[in-house]
């Protein structure tokens, strides 16, 4: 993806030449943006040389109230972290050994000490990298992490094994650090999954992100940095509204705002659903419903809002609706978004009343034949799970 990784490398080839600059973390700012870039992986060749004065520009105008402070490991270097303020970096630690930024207990270090170290009245988080979603992986690999965001390598070259930190692992962390964070934003594919907010739902007050693949090159950062600094619910649909806008690419990418705070609620109205009766797995109808992406063939990240359109009475989907409405403050999408499958995903009829920019799974035996993913399984491991409550 991405451009932060050209910021980064720009930033460190200017601490090669010369001292960090003085950084004085003493007083207290109002907004602190961490970047979380795992870039150990194949996305270290997607940045571009142009792009980090794009970058260093958009900190200029998130005013002096503010800072980003950027985490990143990236090919042929170690983790570093760097603060940037105003246009220019003020402090980069490089760490003496290269480490899995996806490893559970290093992720929990890492934020911890930006936290302490960088006092702030409220906190976003950005992650940056890979994501196939809820969804896990199995590997031979004894000690590989089940998938979810990520992946991390070691090693100068990258040629190592490739570690993912599952989301449930992820919220296991979030639970662990002195603060709370009032928006975590996604640079990733399939993050707006409902199994995923839900998770999260205890240690952030909205998720700003994509329910379907994110291009390469990433968010266009020198348009909506500025927007990141935002502090109500009104601001992040500025910001969702912001990414849509300015992606680059023949489409825009869908994009969505979670409210946390909504989703128990969203998760009793669906499990009600389920219990009576009227939203039952095996019998779901799923034509023409969206869906976000396939794995193994088999299409599993499906529209949430359009399921539930196909498959409820007008009452009880209105009344359903209402809990969704919600939790899903926002969302918008075009007709086709950009996708490495154009010919999968450009046929879908996207519309206010079937689009919800969030999606949700469903068990069918048919992903009982899958043989890397086990997803009626995987999905007992999420707190969402609403299918099976013995």
């Amino acid at each position: 993806m991405k451009y932060l990784l050209t910021l980064i490398a720009g930033l460190l080839l200017f601490t090669s030449c010369k001292d960090d600059k003085k950084d004085d973390n003493s007083s207290i700012c109002q907004r602190t943006l961490i970047c979380y870039v795992c870039g150990d992986n194949n996305l270290s060749s997607d940045a571009k040389e142009n792009i980090t004065s794009l970058i260093l520009q958009g900190s200029k105008e998130i005013g002096k109230d503010n800072m980003i402070v950027v985490v990143v490991d990236n090919q042929k270097t170690n983790p570093t972290l760097i603060h940037v303020r105003n246009g220019e970096y003020t402090k980069s630690e490089p760490y003496e050994t290269d480490f899995y930024m996806t490893d559970p207990e290093k992720m929990r270090q890492i934020l911890t000490y930006i936290m302490n170290e960088y006092k702030s009245n409220s906190y976003a988080l950005l992650l940056w990298g890979h994501s196939t979603g809820w969804m896990m992986e199995r590997d031979t690999i004894a000690y590989a992490n089940t998938r979810g965001y990520g992946p991390d390598n070691i090693g100068e070259t990258g040629s190592g094994i490739n570690k993912w930190i599952n989301y449930t692992a992820m919220a296991n962390v979030f639970s662990q650090l002195p603060a709370k964070f009032d928006v975590i934003i996604g640079d990733v594919c399939l993050l707006q999954c409902v199994e995923i907010a839900y998770e999260l739902r205890n240690y952030t007050n909205y998720i700003v992100g994509a329910p379907s693949e994110v291009p390469g090159y990433g968010l266009p950062y020198d348009s909506v940095i500025k927007y990141m600094f935002g502090s109500s619910e009104e601001d992040y649909k500025v910001l969702a509204n912001a990414i849509y806008n300015n992606t680059k690419g023949s489409y825009q990418v869908p994009t969505s705002v979670v409210k946390t705070s909504a989703l128990e609620d969203l998760r009793q109205a669906t499990l009600s659903l389920v219990k009576s009766g009227k939203l039952e797995a095996e019998h779901c109808n799923f034509n023409d419903v969206i869906y976000y992406f396939r794995f193994e063939g088999c299409p599993i990240m499906y529209d949430m809002q359009n399921i539930m359109l196909k498959n409820l009475d007008e009452g009880s989907y209105t009344e359903w609706k209402k809990a969704f409405d919600n939790a899903v403050v926002y969302r918008v999408a075009g007709s086709q978004w950009n996708t490495l499958y154009p010919s999968i995903f450009n046929d879908f009829t996207v519309s206010e009343e079937n689009y919800g920019g969030l999606s949700m799974f469903v068990p069918n035996t048919v992903y009982n034949t899958m043989y890397t993913y086990k997803p009626n399984d995987d999905i007992r491991h999420y707190e969402w799970n609403i299918w099976n409550n013995e």
